[in-house]
């Protein structure tokens, strides 16, 4: 099943993938470097921003299975997700985080940022465990207001963001997450689209609190990337792990940047050994 799906997805991707990749992903559902590696202690987290379900630029047309082919290869425990539409014109009144759960079988979570088209548009989340608690908290946008996604699973807490185009609504907004961590005990995974303007950026506003888990790629756009927009991040409230330690580095069995345009952002996944870090707190 999950073969079918990813060749349908191959029908979007890059004309310059070489020849050995595209015969790959036809014959074998899924690149190497894509093969689940997952054991008990292993969660496999992805961030995607998925354009609402537009692909890579309006030619694509409204296909939710887009997005549900690729989360449905990869095979998240955890996946965030950005620009989700929720129950307005442009997705025809779907609830695109909760249709993306029933395709794959995950859990869903919705935070809203704003109105949009007689409904809304925010982030979203799925999970293969059920929460433990969800809270969303506002962020400043100039062109337009942000959330932050927080769902609190048993061993690990996700927060999920799409942060503002403009530097100094970034700036408030990494403050505002920043001081969320103290709210839990167990360790955080800061996911998101960012749009931030280099990794220079990344470590000026989150670089305290936050280790960088996701590979050193680039993710946007998802035709010929040229800018890394999309992070996956970890932070130890109790301090016991300190920002960029091993422990948090020895914990990635696993880290993709995977080629693909069913949507404008390629997504990022990690395999995370979280027995290692909880071993350590």
């Amino acid at each position: 099943m999950k073969k079918t799906s990813f060749q349908l997805l191959t029908l979007y991707c890059l004309l310059s993938f070489s020849s050995s990749l595209m015969a790959q992903i036809i014959s074998t559902g899924v690149p190497d470097g894509l093969a689940p590696k997952k054991n008990s202690e292993t969660i496999r987290i992805m961030t995607y921003n998925i354009r609402a379900c537009r692909g890579l630029n309006d030619s694509f047309g409204l296909n939710p299975n887009l997005s549900g082919n690729v989360i449905s290869v990869l095979n998240p425990d955890i996946a965030a997700i950005q620009e989700v539409d929720r129950n307005n014109k442009r997705s025809h009144g779907t609830d695109q985080i909760y249709l993306l759960g029933e395709m794959v079988g995950l859990h869903s979570y919705y935070g809203k940022a704003i109105d949009f088209a007689e409904g809304e548009y925010g982030v979203g989340a799925l999970t293969s465990e059920e929460a433990i608690s969800v809270r969303t908290v506002p962020l400043p946008g100039k062109e337009e207001p942000r959330v932050l996604l927080e769902v609190e699973l048993s061993d690990i807490v996700l927060f999920n963001t799409h942060l503002s185009l403009t530097y100094s609504s970034r700036v408030e907004s990494a403050a505002i997450i920043n001081n969320e961590i103290s709210r839990y005990d167990k360790p955080i995974v800061l996911t998101g689209d960012f749009n931030v303007s280099d990794d220079t950026e990344i470590d000026q506003l989150f670089g305290k609190h936050w280790t960088v888990l996701s590979p050193f790629e680039k993710t946007f756009p998802a035709d010929e990337p040229k800018i890394r927009l999309d992070f996956i991040m970890i932070a130890d409230p109790t301090n016991m792990i300190q920002v960029n330690s091993p422990i948090f580095q020895e914990s990635v069995l696993k880290s993709f940047v995977v080629p693909t345009i069913a949507s404008d952002h390629r997504p990022v996944y990690i395999d995370l050994d979280i027995g290692h870090i909880k071993s350590a707190l």
